[in-house]
């Protein structure tokens, strides 16, 4: 379960009864085989190793969160991965910061794998005691059994100095000793990572946000409902992972385990990406250019013009705080006008080549598609593009 190994919130603390050990040593053994996929796409994706045709390249990171922010997501790959990108090209020191990361935590996962399966298959196969191998007899957290697997999270900050903090587009990275995000209570105890703030520099946010949106597509499917596409999360698949992967180390009693283990898994995973998809908005109104007059238009409050770039900052910011709203499900959402308009002032500024796809699906098949002459196509193509 990726929810336990990157925790993100307060479900990793919440004890489990011995019967659902080896289900959940099942489910962190998924969760870590994978985050290890998603890690090692980033890396590939990064050199410009990873988008043959033989590999699902960048929509790797298609994530379905369900609050129809698909366009947010795909902005987020491009800030992430063009800012890694940067590091890359520019800065050797820096870009073996992040690969001894990757290569830590990538080799802490495959020891979690072994140390899960060793212990599903003790419990189950050998029916030995929880309490022979560390466990409560009773009940105990995934954050304690994580611990009892040798799994702490590696955690890296990557700093850079900004030349153009507005922008936000020129770096010139340097790299920075090992630094912990993890918050400590009181008592010294590591507590989760409650509050999504978008830095990508942070190994924390980049860990979850790449493998969040990385399970979030593998395990996406579409369909047709009411003469509409529609897209879903399948737990069975991932279930039926599970079990392919423990197949020899886990002994099952009875039937299979119910689903909503997963789907609480998968809404974890949905609310965090939901709130840094409005954390990254929040990011890009702190850089944006756009001019008060539209915190006026939509609100409808007197808005006077400063000439101080940081008033007009203020307001997009506020504009975008203001209409911010969260669903009964826990999801969170920016208005999508001046989300929309943030979007593209971002990528206008990264230079980034955009192809605008309009997928049209037909109850009678595959449409014929039509030739136009050159400057009809071209006319066409201006006016979608305004």
């Amino acid at each position: 379960m990726a929810h336990f190994l990157f925790s993100a919130n307060a479900s990793v603390n919440k004890g489990k009864r011995k019967d659902d050990y080896p289900p959940l040593l099942a489910d962190i053994v998924r969760g870590a085989t994978d985050s290890i996929q998603a890690l090692n796409l980033f890396r590939e994706l990064v050199v410009g190793h990873g988008n043959s045709p033989s590999t699902p390249g960048f929509m790797a990171f298609d994530a379905h969160v369900g609050e129809t922010g698909c366009h947010l997501r795909a902005g987020m790959v491009n800030d992430i991965f063009s800012t890694y990108r940067r590091i890359f090209r520019t800065n050797a020191n820096a870009w073996k910061t992040v690969e001894i990361w990757l290569d830590e935590t990538i080799i802490r996962l495959e020891g979690v794998i072994t140390q899960a399966r060793t212990a599903c298959a003790r419990l189950t196969k050998d029916k030995v005691k929880p309490s022979q191998l560390g466990l409560n007899p009773k009940q105990e957290t995934p954050r304690k059994i994580l611990l009892l697997l040798g799994w702490p999270e590696p955690e890296q900050s990557f700093r850079l100095s900004t030349i153009d903090a507005k922008r936000g587009d020129v770096f010139e990275p340097s790299t920075s000793g090992s630094s912990s995000s993890s918050l400590q209570d009181e008592k010294g105890t590591e507590v989760y990572h409650s509050r999504a703030v978008w830095d990508v520099l942070d190994s924390a946010i980049l860990a979850r946000f790449i493998i969040y949106t990385y399970i979030l597509s593998k395990y996406k499917a579409f369909s047709i409902y009411n003469g509409s596409p529609n897209g879903s999360l399948q737990p069975q698949a991932a279930d039926d992972f599970t079990h392919h992967l423990m197949e020899t180390c886990w002994k099952l009693d009875g039937k299979r385990p119910g689903l909503r283990r997963l789907d609480n898994e998968f809404r974890d995973l949905q609310v965090w990406l939901s709130e840094l998809s409005c954390a990254w908005l929040q990011s890009l109104a702190e850089r944006s250019d756009i001019p008060c007059d539209m915190s006026r238009s939509v609100t409808g409050s007197n808005c006077i013009l400063f000439p101080q770039t940081v008033l007009l900052t203020s307001r997009v910011h506020s504009l975008i705080s203001g209409t911010t709203q969260r669903s009964r499900l826990g999801l969170n959402a920016v208005a999508c006008y001046p989300g929309y308009l943030l979007e593209r002032e971002f990528l206008w500024h990264q230079a980034t080549p955009i192809i605008l796809v309009d997928k049209h699906f037909c109850a009678q098949g595959p449409l014929v598609s039509q030739t136009f002459p050159q400057e009809t196509s071209r006319k066409l193509i201006n006016h979608r593009l305004r």
